[in-house]
């Protein structure tokens, strides 16, 4: 590609992010939730040239998804990193409460999503373990940083940046003071949050449910019946499987199956946050005598179930 076809290719991505960028460039084409968000991102920078908006009218910088379990969330946010660094030769920063979330799933979609373009596309970019590269240039690229500590996204601030969240329930609220800053600079600046509502509390929680912060975002509730195709089909499947399994008033139901953010039950010991969060959180071995400790609770008949609990002791805690 030489370099009048490629500004001629940046210039059709920026205005057709659906209809140019994802058919002809991606060869991928959306589900219509997909490409509204996609425009929700392209009215950001519409809204800076003073263009004609299309969904996000408003041209809010914030941009908050919550799904039930498997509609393609993940999907939607590599193929934003791809339409984002097509049309500005500028910096992207992926964070998640794990960085190994970014390794096993956003960046594997991402790869695919290339494997899948004109070949042309594909030769401008270099994937890695955690970084990505278009045109062997450092600075147009994009990072994958834990969301651990603030200090990880501390530094990035850019003409054009966007920051995607994956995972956005588990994510540290010590980190959304250092991505709002980063919001007020730049010219072009795209905060993206994926995730599921396994949290009734938090930033990503208050962009769905709390008046005050909701306004500030463009915010989308993806339900199983906007999928299309064979994923719809089988996403109905399990929808159907959680209904008859733990009923549809159980948090497991509302939250992976509709979407939706739910509170704990009356009779519940454990709520589905603390699952969530547990299962989440970074630790590490401090290194001061730790022992392995598995205890078991065998079943005796009828409906009990045998459980299994695995934890690391030391001697300093």
């Amino acid at each position: 590609m030489n370099k009048e076809d490629l500004k001629y290719a940046i210039e059709q991505a920026r205005r057709e992010p659906d209809a140019f960028f994802c058919d002809k460039i991606l060869r991928c084409p959306n589900d219509p939730w997909q490409t509204e968000l996609l425009e929700a991102a392209a009215d950001v920078w519409r809204a800076v040239n003073r263009e004609r908006t299309r969904f996000n009218h408003r041209g809010l910088q914030m941009i908050s998804v919550r799904s039930p379990h498997g509609p393609g969330k993940t999907h939607v946010a590599a193929k934003l990193m791809h339409l984002f660094n097509f049309c500005f030769p500028g910096r992207i920063v992926a964070t998640a409460p794990k960085q190994g979330q970014l390794k096993t799933r956003l960046w594997p979609e991402f790869r695919k999503l290339k494997m899948m373009a004109i070949r042309e596309y594909q030769d401008l970019i270099d994937v890695r373990s955690e970084s990505i590269t278009w045109a062997n240039d450092k600075d147009w690229t994009a990072l994958a940083e834990t969301g651990a500590t603030p200090e990880n996204l501390q530094g990035h601030h850019w003409e054009h940046l966007l920051i995607v969240i994956d995972e956005a329930s588990g994510i540290k609220e010590q980190l959304f003071p250092v991505i709002e800053a980063a919001l007020a600079t730049g010219k072009v600046v795209i905060l993206f949050m994926i995730g599921n509502p396994t949290r009734t509390s938090g930033t990503f929680w208050a962009s769905h449910c709390k008046r005050k912060i909701s306004k500030l975002y463009y915010h989308k509730h993806v339900k199983v019946e906007e999928t299309t195709g064979d994923r719809k089909r089988k996403l109905e499947s399990y929808v159907r499987l959680l209904a008859a399994k733990y009923g549809v008033n159980s948090p497991v139901y509302k939250v992976r199956g509709l979407g939706e953010f739910a509170e704990t039950e009356e009779d519940q010991l454990i709520s589905l946050e603390w699952l969530h969060r547990a299962n989440e959180r970074e630790f590490k071995d401090d290194g001061f005598l730790p022992r392995l400790r598995v205890s078991l609770d065998v079943a005796d008949g009828g409906l009990a179930e045998t459980a299994t609990f695995a934890g690391r002791k030391y001697q300093s805690f």
